[in-house]
């Protein structure tokens, strides 16, 4: 049976950074933050960046809802500029929500990878700490939704990547035992530590070159490399044709007249050039 795929979404298919700096300067103009803020996107959009990391940690742990996050990190980026306005921070935590999703951007061999895997036959599943809606409006508007067989999101489990629940629900949907599971992801933590405590293969997408203590998982640092590691899954699970099965038979038996040798490879030749049985 081929093992499946479970892609990571944020920074593995959809360019999150790219998108949301996007978005974030969309609002900062629309809202004139400028004025109100005394500084430049240019200034602002790292200091936003640094805190809403800290504000996605703190929802990884538990410390902060879904409601809460959605504003707290432009409410806290706020602060840093001096303005208190908690109405402010709500409306664009809203404005947020509604404009990043529909944003566009895939990273590098994003496509050129998923239309690989579809003609290999991989079913394919995005495994996602993300926010439920939010997800499948990316997906749908990035145009890749139709790759994917089930979308699975730490909301509807319960629980979030690394948790082993989330990679136990994945096997249970879809009937799977863990040798039968591939985790591409670009999250060291929640993908790479989660689907080896889940006993999965893993491979590390990691562009941005972060050191991590070597361990049972593949690395890359370009999403299209991932098409040579599966190679060899895709051609060990695809079944031998006819004359391949001959060629194993004929280079197991050992050659004792010349004219055995001589007919072998002439079929070798034959089979890389048309492919065609010549006995």
């Amino acid at each position: 049976m081929k093992k499946e795929l479970f892609f990571d979404l944020d920074r593995t298919l959809w360019d999150f950074d790219n998108n949301s700096k996007a978005a974030l300067d969309q609002i900062f103009d629309q809202e004139g933050l400028a004025e109100i803020l005394k500084t430049s996107f240019v200034e602002f959009h790292p200091r936003y960046v640094e805190i809403n990391e800290k504000c996605w940690a703190h929802y990884r742990s538990g410390d902060l809802t879904k409601e809460v996050l959605r504003y707290t990190r432009f409410e806290q980026t706020l602060n840093h500029y001096r303005v208190d306005d908690h109405a402010l921070a709500v409306r664009l935590g809203e404005l947020y929500v509604q404009i990043s999703p529909y944003q566009k951007l895939l990273v590098p061999g994003t496509l050129d990878l998923l239309n690989w895997c579809k003609d290999q036959g991989f079913s394919m599943h995005v495994i996602t700490n993300g926010f439920s809606e939010i997800q499948s409006i990316k997906l749908e508007n990035s145009g890749i939704a139709h790759y994917f067989d089930q979308v699975i999101t730490s909301e509807a489990v319960g629980h979030r990547k690394p948790h082993p629940a989330v990679f136990q629900h994945a096997m249970d949907l879809r009937g799977l035992e863990p040798s039968q599971c591939i985790i591409i992801g670009d999250d060291f933590g929640a993908d790479i530590e989660g689907g080896i405590a889940a006993n999965w293969e893993c491979i590390f997408f990691n562009p941005r070159g972060e050191k991590h203590p070597q361990g049972n998982y593949k690395e890359i640092d370009n999403l299209k490399d991932t098409i040579g590691l599966l190679s060899v899954e895709a051609e060990s699970q695809t079944p031998r044709s006819r004359s391949e099965c001959l060629v194993l038979i004929f280079e197991s038996i050992p050659l004792i007249h010349g004219r055995e040798k001589e007919r072998t490879n002439q079929y070798r030749i034959d089979r890389r050039g048309s492919g065609r049985n010549v006995f």
